[in-house]
């Protein structure tokens, strides 16, 4: 591998590092911000337990398979 490729491939890797703990951090928001509503609607008396885990079912399968795949990822590459 050539010095040009050696960059190429160092710096995508950096960029795509960035770039996931960017996800993470607004994945961190996202959650909190449905921990609020939770309270919220709890503290109103509402079963948000019960509605977040009939809602977190019906979309929980492709995120599960996505999950291993990037772990297949990242297991190849040593992370």
């Amino acid at each position: 591998m050539d010095q040009q490729e050696l960059g190429y491939h160092k710096g995508s890797l950096e960029v795509l590092i960035k770039e996931r703990d960017e996800l993470l951090r607004l994945v961190a928001i996202v959650n909190s911000l449905i921990q609020a509503h939770s309270k919220t609607l709890q503290d109103a008396g509402f079963n948000a337990e019960e509605f977040l885990k009939q809602t977190t079912k019906t979309e929980e399968k492709p995120e599960k398979q996505n999950l291993r795949e990037n772990e297949e990822v990242e297991s190849n590459f040593g992370f």
